[in-house]
């Protein structure tokens, strides 16, 4: 049981169950079973009560996605134009310079990761942790570093190879809620002094598993200010917020999936893929809106500070 809030180390909390996740029965392995919602009444962080065992949450993946095989690169798609990459380089491109032969790390990027987007605006040298090897990040140049981050990985980080950006894009809420702190502290041990780190969560007050914790903006700039970092920029977004008489929700890209899937196929045979991406780039952040899917988010983007 976690007795103190992780982040403001407060020990009053409402206690809820979780909601039931699509297709848990058939989970070879679940460590939630039985797991409980903590929130605290003070910074309303919501978290698994539960400690769960050593290695629980590595086998609970590993089982998850043992046998899937990810998808490789594919000339016809624009990877470089997923929205919700897009919509988050975009954000941290507001709010700092995006040079060539920037050191980025991202954390749990899955399948395409957003190295594509960020490649639109840099060169950078790009790495990344998650568990699977992806053929669609390597074609981009990055590089992976392993399966998971840890405070052990970020300490064999040569001091003249640390990170000027961390990303964490839907990584975050799946941590160890009892391992938080020390997690942001490896996080900050991988960068250079005034190093950014940028985070993208889903907004929940409920959620189900794989999930482990939910924020908020004031608590999330919360945690990030008591490890030394300085909150540069803040987005939040909620549905109920916006209209589509405004443009604010995608899917008005998306008439037909059936159609946009053969556009890109005849593009990719009579237009060089680099001709495409300068022609189609305009078209995309023209249309581009926060609120990428519909869904409820929050992101956040921080600077370390020096000591």
């Amino acid at each position: 049981m976690i007795n103190n809030c992780p982040i403001c180390d407060h020990k009053d909390f409402k206690f809820s169950d979780y909601l039931i996740a699509p297709n848990q029965e058939e989970w070879e392995y679940d460590c939630f079973k039985g797991n409980k919602l903590a929130t605290c009444n003070n910074c309303q962080f919501t978290f698994a009560s539960q400690k769960f065992e050593e290695e629980s949450l590595s086998k609970f993946y590993n089982t998850l996605y043992s046998g899937k095989e990810i998808s490789k690169f594919k000339a016809h798609e624009n990877y470089e134009f997923s929205l919700r990459s897009l919509s988050h380089v975009n954000f941290i491109k507001a709010n700092l310079e995006l040079k060539d032969h920037l050191n980025i790390l991202e954390i749990g990027p899955n399948v395409n990761g957003m190295i594509p987007s960020f490649s639109l605006y840099c060169k950078s040298n790009y790495f990344y942790y998650d568990q699977l090897e992806s053929p669609v990040i390597n074609y981009f140049g990055g590089i992976r570093l392993g399966k998971y981050f840890s405070k052990n990985a970020a300490s064999q980080i040569e001091s003249n190879k640390k990170m000027d950006l961390v990303v964490l894009s839907h990584c975050l809420e799946h941590f160890e809620p009892q391992y938080l702190n020390e997690d942001i502290e490896a996080i900050s041990h991988s960068l250079k002094p005034n190093g950014y780190v940028s985070i993208e969560v889903p907004l929940q007050s409920l959620f189900h598993a794989p999930h482990t914790q939910s924020f908020n903006v004031k608590n999330m700039s919360l945690l990030f200010e008591k490890h030394n970092f300085e909150v540069v920029a803040s987005q939040s977004i909620k549905k109920s917020n916006f209209s589509t008489k405004n443009g604010l929700n995608n899917k008005t890209l998306a008439p037909s999936r059936l159609i946009i899937k053969l556009i890109k196929k005849i593009m990719s045979i009579i237009v060089p893929r680099k001709i495409r991406l300068m022609l189609l780039k305009p078209f995309y952040e023209k249309k581009l809106c926060a609120l990428y899917d519909g869904r409820d988010y929050l992101r956040l983007l921080v600077q370390k500070k020096v000591v």
